[in-house]
């Protein structure tokens, strides 16, 4: 970046007052338009005057803004406040790129370690930059824009291709990094202590939902590189674990006006818990008129919600915990499967089944699974297996009482989520991703899809996010 700043300085132009001529030129160009292709024209060289007048105005407000007291006490505040030791290295000529991928170059001071730690020295900080959102010297719209790109499209490659579309001509492995370490960036402001969320859920109903999707990691395989140099490794596939936390109106759909929360991490329960953990307090669902538990039936998935209700002290009338009926009803299919029944009598014998769990009885389905497994010979310990379901999860099937309350009866929201954030993105048989990579997509999937953009970009330039 820092080496084209002056070749993008002298095309581009500094002098605001030279762009403001080619404007008054270029109207006088508008009323000679006759055709579409005039037109066509007319726009794109619109769109090359107005990036000279953006890059031209960047510089100047950019400079002011360094200079500031204003940012100055900022940049103050900020170094003092650090856990680490930082020093002066006086004014420092930097390259920042613009959310219009042109380059300004700007003169503000550095600060570096006192000590080295090891046999290397951290990175330092520019504290002004930082102050003002600039990381990893790009401006806070054009490391949004970069890393929504990358959220909402299938691929890198298409969000270069993406952003070329709109004048901003990066290469893949930038465009990489501006994303990942723009995901950082937020999580780590998330995670502090001094952060807050703003918004509350407190008086609403609630739903909160978890469940796990599927994608190939890439990690490194002991023994020797391969005959090219390569590294080996293992792509097996792993369990990516996501929450969703959602407001539902009386008729027990979600509000539109009350954007979900969504959220994922490769990491296992116990790291998904204390998001969803995190989220809840700050959310305050422990004063939510109601919260609905709903889930698939995993065991990890219903300890942690009982975890959770200890931890946030929720009452009991406050409380439902439910299987998400169309999960309950697979286990109905896929036991009267091992009966060698004709398809006739097996679709009866389910759909009774299926009408009498979504009336609440749960008694008679396991009945009617005891009495299916006893004639079910060689396939009765499977059978077994399907009726331990209901057995082991008995008093979370108040379908009828969830209805009543106008809660849904499913974890529709949370299957959408794993389908849009994971499937969608990052699950494929020939994508192998590493571990950390799947967090960052993780995240900006999650926050992009549940159209809480803005909270992302929050966090990615709150100075909580200075390591």
């Amino acid at each position: 970046m820092a080496n084209d700043a002056p070749d993008a300085e002298s095309d581009h132009g500094s002098n605001i007052e030279a762009v403001i001529g080619q404007v008054e030129a270029l109207r006088a160009v508008g009323r000679s338009i006759r055709s579409a292709e005039d037109l066509q024209q007319f726009e794109i060289k619109a769109r090359e005057v107005s990036d000279q007048l953006h890059l031209a105005m960047m510089k100047d407000a950019l400079q002011e803004a360094i200079s500031s007291p204003a940012v100055v006490e900022a940049c103050r505040a900020l170094v003092e406040g650090l856990p680490r030791r930082l020093r002066s290295d006086g004014p420092q000529p930097v390259s920042v790129r613009t959310a219009r991928g042109a380059v300004v170059q700007v003169e503000t001071t550095y600060y570096r370690e006192r000590s080295r730690v090891g046999s290397k020295r951290r990175p330092g900080l520019y504290p002004s930059l930082a102050v003002l959102g600039i990381w990893n010297r790009c401006t806070p719209k054009l490391a949004a824009d970069v890393s929504r790109s990358v959220a909402m499209l299938g691929s890198l490659a298409e969000a270069k291709a993406h952003l070329a579309a709109e004048g901003i001509d990066l290469d893949v492995k930038t465009i990489r990094s501006i994303a990942y370490r723009y995901a950082a960036r937020a999580r780590t402001a998330q995670a502090s202590k001094d952060y807050r969320w703003g918004e509350s859920a407190a008086g609403r109903r609630v739903v909160i939902s978890l469940d796990g999707g599927r994608v190939r990691v890439r990690r490194k395989k002991r023994g020797p590189k391969t005959k090219k140099g390569r590294t080996r490794f293992k792509g097996a596939w792993e369990e990516p674990k996501l929450l969703i936390v959602y407001v539902v109106g009386s008729d027990g759909r979600p509000l539109s006006s009350w954007a979900p929360v969504i959220d994922g991490t490769l990491r296992g329960p116990d790291v998904t818990y204390a998001m969803l953990l995190s989220y809840a307090k700050q959310l305050e669902i422990a004063s939510a008129d109601r919260v609905l538990f709903v889930a698939d039936g995993a065991p990890w998935i219903f300890l942690r919600f009982a975890a959770l209700i200890a931890e946030l002290h929720l009452e009991r009338d406050q409380v439902l915990m439910l299987i998400d009926f169309y999960h309950a009803a697979k286990q109905i299919s896929d036991a009267v499967k091992l009966r060698r029944w004709s398809q006739k009598r097996q679709t009866r014998w389910r759909n009774r089944q299926r009408h009498l769990l979504r009336r609440g009885d749960v008694d008679a389905v396991i009945r009617a699974l005891e009495e299916l497994r006893q004639g079910a010979g060689r396939n009765a310990a499977a059978v077994g297996t399907h009726l331990g379901y209901f057995l082991t999860n008995y008093e979370r099937f108040a379908y009828p009482k969830v209805h009543r309350l106008g809660f849904p009866m499913g974890s529709g929201a949370m299957e959408s989520a794993i389908r849009r954030v994971v499937n969608l993105r990052i699950k494929g048989n020939s994508i192998y991703w590493l571990a950390e990579n799947v967090e960052a997509i993780l995240l900006l999937r999650s926050f992009y899809k549940a159209r809480r953009w803005q909270d992302l970009e929050r966090m990615a330039v709150a100075l909580e996010a200075v390591a």
